[in-house]
């Protein structure tokens, strides 16, 4: 295997249902949405993975509709191993950030504005 190898993904789209928050055994907060992206005239579904703090701002701060921009990495899962249920199975993207288009700030400085 190369230790060059490199995996990052940034995407835009809108939240197709709204966040579902859990937390792992040892309390970390972990939370799963689904993103459609419109790309060339394909819809794609992807199920967006959100860990700690960043799960806990996106929980609360995001909504179905909403368009955002999302950088992170994408992950292979089990197809039992997940919280949704579709046809032609899903890829799955492990969120580092978001970026609201809507309203334009980072999703940390979206988070911050909650309180």
């Amino acid at each position: 295997m190369q230790k060059n190898d490199f995996n990052k993904l940034i995407i835009s789209g809108h939240i197709k249902n709204s966040p579902y928050m859990g937390t792992t055994a040892n309390g970390t907060p972990v939370v799963n949405f689904v993103l459609c992206s419109d790309f060339r005239k394909k819809r794609e579904d992807f199920e967006v993975t959100v860990w700690g703090d960043l799960a806990e701002k996106s929980y609360y701060g995001l909504k179905p509709d909403d368009r955002v921009l999302i950088e992170g990495h994408i992950q292979k899962r089990n197809a039992n191993h997940t919280c949704f249920t579709y046809e032609n199975g899903l890829i799955e993207v492990v969120a580092r950030r978001i970026f609201s288009l809507d309203k334009g700030v980072s999703f940390n400085e979206l988070g911050s504005q909650l309180n």
